[in-house]
């Protein structure tokens, strides 16, 4: 999974230069968040590339673990967290969490000023242009049944295989 959030950060960062909030300054910050401390693998990677970019983490691990949670609790969670990172004039939002990037991000992704980079969505664009053809993902029970990284490599490359396990957590 670290290899992949490394990826993933790595897709957030070209994007990012495309789109992000109209209301933002340079000074905005870029948020990330994950249901506990994961995705701090994916801020470190990103602060190490973009150094003189500002950057707050949100880490909700009052309500660990996401994958266990229903559809309404993840929109619950995610939007309180959302709210804030608008209260706080954020130009992007990275979603470390593949758990909130498989299950909510379609009923979220227009609902605010700033741009919202999914991390399943994110790697799967770039996954999909590596030269494999069987895929091995290992997540939470809500990630491997919302067949969201099957849909997604699907869309850029339906020869690759996508073989989906869940895990605890």
């Amino acid at each position: 999974e670290i290899r992949l959030s490394l990826v993933g950060s790595e897709m957030c960062i070209r994007d990012r230069y495309m789109t992000t909030s109209n209301n933002a300054d340079k000074y905005s910050p870029i948020a990330f968040f994950d249901s506990g401390v994961g995705g701090l693998t994916v801020l470190n990677k990103v602060k190490l590339l973009l150094p003189n970019e500002n950057f707050i983490y949100y880490g909700d691990t009052l309500h660990v673990p996401y994958g266990e949670k229903t559809k309404e609790q993840l929109l619950e969670y995610s939007l309180k967290i959302l709210d804030f990172f608008e209260s706080k004039n954020c130009k992007a939002v990275v979603m470390a969490c593949n758990t909130t990037s498989s299950v909510i991000y379609e009923d979220i992704k227009d609902k605010y000023n700033f741009k919202l980079y999914p991390i399943v969505q994110s790697v799967t664009k770039i996954l999909s242009k590596m030269p494999i053809t069987r895929l091995g993902v290992f997540a939470t029970s809500a990630t491997v049944s919302s067949n969201v990284y099957q849909n997604e490599i699907a869309k850029y490359n339906p020869n690759i295989k996508v073989y989906a396990q869940h895990c605890p957590g």
